[in-house]
């Protein structure tokens, strides 16, 4: 485990517990509609009853909800995440919920390829790739499990650094980034990375678009 790697986990060790409460407080005190970013990145997969859906950085299971009113109780859905603690969160909605077909692999979203066995017919990572330093592997990795015409979505920040209207928020943000954020410190994956056109060389009808006053970005495309 190299330095950043390691540093993700402790980092997240710690948020888990309170990791919901965070991302709510967050999209208040931000104005951001996560939710409805959320829903529009499930619907994007176009995976439908009995599909199966892999999640990459599924985090505490936000979309699994989402994702569970189109795969139904016979689909399968497959949630990948770096860090255990995270994973013990995501399994107590599982278990809340009585939703018997979820699947967890623990493990790095640039080795998704060696650690799930394909195809999936949807895959959606939200707020994880940004913070991946493999992220251009694990794009590849995901893809490579898909069934022809299945669709991989992204829905992730672009940059950490508000913008616009919401540069007002900059102290915030950076104060939140610092003591609770889920960036890492000094260390900015969320700017620099070619998306759309990494996007396009794996996938064909790759869609791009900012949101959030050019803050955060859906990106998605189709299996040739």
């Amino acid at each position: 485990m190299d330095s950043v790697s390691k540093k993700v986990r402790e980092r997240y060790t710690k948020l888990a517990p309170r990791y919901d409460g965070l991302v709510s407080f967050w999209a208040k005190v931000g104005f951001c509609p996560i939710e409805r970013y959320r829903r529009q990145a499930v619907a994007a997969m176009k995976v439908k009853e009995g599909d199966t859906v892999l999640e990459i950085g599924c985090g505490t299971g936000l979309n699994f909800s989402h994702i569970q009113k189109r795969i139904g109780p016979t689909g399968r859905l497959i949630a990948l995440d770096y860090t255990p603690a995270m994973i013990e969160q995501a399994a107590k909605k599982v278990e809340e919920n009585g939703w018997k077909n979820v699947q967890f692999v623990q493990g790095d979203a640039a080795e998704v390829d060696k650690l799930v066995a394909g195809p999936v017919d949807g895959v959606i990572s939200t707020a994880c790739l940004s913070i991946v330093p493999g992220w251009e592997q694990a794009i590849a990795g995901a893809v490579s499990l898909l069934r022809p015409g299945g669709r991989l979505v992204v829905l992730d920040w672009f940059t950490a650094k508000p913008r616009g209207a919401l540069r007002a928020l900059s102290p915030l943000a950076d104060w939140w980034t610092r003591h609770y954020g889920f960036a890492l410190p000094g260390v900015d994956f969320m700017e620099g990375r070619p998306w759309k056109a990494t996007m396009e060389k794996y996938l064909a009808k790759v869609s791009y678009r900012e949101q959030y006053l050019g803050t955060m970005f859906l990106c998605y495309g189709e299996k040739a």
